[in-house]
């Protein structure tokens, strides 16, 4: 999974992937859910610097 990894262009991917996928929640009505998935995520990854920077540019928090 490229979410798991610590290499930054497997990160940058990853970040791109979930800006689509939040485009694809704000479509369907369903931001909500996507929010509480990106906490999940947040907490499950906290020690990964680099991937919460990137996620926090984008405004993905």
């Amino acid at each position: 999974m490229l979410i798991e990894t610590k290499r930054p262009k497997e990160c940058d991917i990853a970040v791109e992937l979930l800006v689509d996928l939040r485009a694809v929640a704000e479509r369907a009505g369903d931001l909500l859910a996507f929010r509480q998935r990106m906490r999940a995520l947040r907490e499950r990854h906290v020690r990964k610097v680099s991937l919460v920077d990137r996620r926090d540019r984008q405004r993905l928090a």
